[in-house]
């Protein structure tokens, strides 16, 4: 059995960690032959090492895994590329509609094996037309996400998102013209979820806003005024970072 080289591009070391293990444990000849934290450390490596696979986070600061295609512009892939996310099932229909591999966190080692058995077979031919497909498709996906509740899931537009505010273990989301709805995740799991969001800011430990629903920041208090007539504080180590964010955002409004 050929032994199959890949990459693993992954933000988290525990995330990079848990896939290496299970390439490793996996029926198949596999050897990890680099592991980066983020894309264009990984595009380095591919062009250097030339693996078999690209295993590809894309929820990472900066470039996320979508974004891959900007490095190589008119030029194939040199690998099959297989996507890992920990986004819901709305965004999962768009790898489907691709047909592109891709992992689901946190990955199992009977999902790496059914993703390995399509890596052996699979051919690169029109893996970039695939991307730019699911890059459409995904993003239409990531306009909502699935929140948990005791009789299933709620589904919210994310546009509708004000804020978030920590609560220990759990969340509260404060909506446009709906109830704040309080879900059994931890702040930092939104925090990564939204990261690829560029409208999502974390201002403080326990506040997460969406700069289209700011209506006005206090430099001398460093207050934020949201559109609900919320008042939330800013961290003043993130202020800078903020004011910044803001002119690329939304220009004028710094």
């Amino acid at each position: 059995m050929k032994t199959i080289r890949a990459v693993i591009c992954d933000d988290e070391e525990k995330a990079r960690r848990l896939l290496k293990h299970l390439l490793e444990t996996t029926r198949f000849q596999v050897e990890v032959i680099a592991e980066c934290s983020n894309l264009p450390d990984a595009v380095i490596a591919v062009n250097e090492f030339q693996p078999d696979v690209l295993f590809l986070d894309i929820e990472m600061p900066k470039y996320n895994g979508l974004q891959i295609l900007e490095f190589y512009k008119e030029k194939e892939l040199p690998c099959a590329l297989v996507f890992v996310s920990a986004y819901n099932e709305f965004a999962m229909q768009a790898f489907r509609l691709s047909a592109l591999d891709y992992l689901l966190k946190p990955a199992t080692l009977e999902l790496v094996e059914e993703v390995l058995e399509k890596v052996t077979q699979q051919e690169q031919q029109q893996q970039r037309e695939r991307i730019e497909n699911l890059k459409g498709q995904y993003d239409q996906s990531f306009n909502r996400i699935a929140l948990p509740n005791s009789s299933g899931f709620q589904f919210v537009d994310v546009n509708t998102i004000l804020y978030l505010e920590a609560d220990g273990m759990y969340s509260t989301l404060f909506l446009e013209g709906k109830s704040p709805v309080l879900v059994s995740k931890p702040l930092v799991d939104f925090e990564r979820l939204l990261s690829g969001n560029p409208l999502f800011f974390k201002v403080h430990r326990k506040y997460i806003i969406n700069l289209n629903h700011m209506q006005r920041f206090t430099k001398s208090t460093y207050e934020i005024e949201m559109s609900n007539g919320a008042s939330l504080p800013l961290s003043r180590h993130r202020k800078q970072e903020f004011e910044e964010e803001l002119q690329n955002v939304i220009p004028g409004r710094a």
